[in-house]
């Protein structure tokens, strides 16, 4: 995929306050050299980890106004990305999204954002995996974290830990729920220590692995998926895209540490991404 003047959207909700969604994919996806296009699916007054009493506003009319708006003038993306959706009905609109804007060349991927630590996020109905997997099977790329993944295949949750290899069996079920046979399942605890990534592509697995670090958990995936998507969109190789992603988010946590009790709303990436840029300018 040619990296000049590549341009993805991202469909994810803008917290205005905290590094999570729009506002860590913007800036992340930017200095990979990527233009970003934000699709918003709600505007929030901050995200909602650690704050109470925060606004929000589901913008689902206005998503399908946009979209008609970019038919219009021709506007064409070289990959789409989905995350958070506010409503229910917002599952159909970013999927007629993808009928028509979606390209051979232009991966989609897709974060099934719904839940964590074995739980579906507030506001979600028991219901909700299932009608998402109609989304997911548009996908080229699938990225849930532990918990979206057991709850899209349907298997209990027994931790973030992998050492029974409960999650193993997941891994071909979402390569075969994603069109393009690709997923990879984040924040899986691994060995010695270790947090990272499982994946596979088109049947052929793999694992890779980073130090466990103290660090506040909103807003790594976000920053995680945005990373891939860019690197995607760059050029990079599935697999390579996803290391460099994890190394991505290592230096950010690395960053936040020495601040953590001055700055517990989501990770500190920006002085990591002129790395990133580094990164991504290989791919050109």
């Amino acid at each position: 995929m040619t990296a000049t003047f590549a341009r993805l959207v991202t469909i994810q909700d803008l917290s205005c306050f905290g590094k999570s969604s729009l506002t860590v994919a913007l800036p992340v996806i930017s200095a990979a050299g990527v233009e970003a296009v934000p699709l918003p699916t709600a505007l929030l007054s901050t995200h909602t980890t650690g704050f109470t009493d925060y606004t929000f506003l589901p913008l689902s009319q206005q998503m399908a106004q946009i979209a008609a708006h970019w038919q219009k003038t021709g506007v064409t993306f070289d990959a789409i990305h989905t995350g958070y959706l506010a409503q229910e009905s917002q599952i159909q609109t970013v999927s007629a999204f993808i009928d028509a804007f979606s390209r051979p060349s232009a991966p989609v991927i897709v974060d099934p954002v719904m839940g964590d630590a074995g739980s579906l996020y507030d506001g979600f109905a028991a219901d909700y995996p299932e009608k998402l997997r109609v989304l997911c099977e548009k996908a080229d790329i699938l990225t849930p974290n532990v918990t979206e993944a057991c709850l899209l295949c349907g298997v209990p949750y027994q931790g973030e830990s992998n050492d029974t290899g409960y999650l193993d069996p997941l891994l071909p079920a979402l390569g075969n729920l994603a069109r393009g046979g690709c997923a990879v399942i984040t924040g899986v605890h691994g060995p010695n220590h270790t947090i990272g990534a499982l994946g596979i592509q088109n049947g052929e697995r793999f694992a890779l692995w980073r130090a466990q670090l103290p660090a506040p958990v909103c807003g790594t995936g976000d920053l995680f998926a945005a990373a891939l998507c860019a690197l995607l969109v760059r050029g990079a190789p599935f697999q390579q895209a996803v290391a460099d992603s994890e190394l991505f988010v290592e230096k950010c946590i690395r960053q936040t540490i020495p601040v953590l009790k001055a700055h517990p709303y989501g990770l500190r990436f920006e002085p990591c991404l002129s790395w990133l840029a580094k990164q991504a300018q290989q791919y050109a």
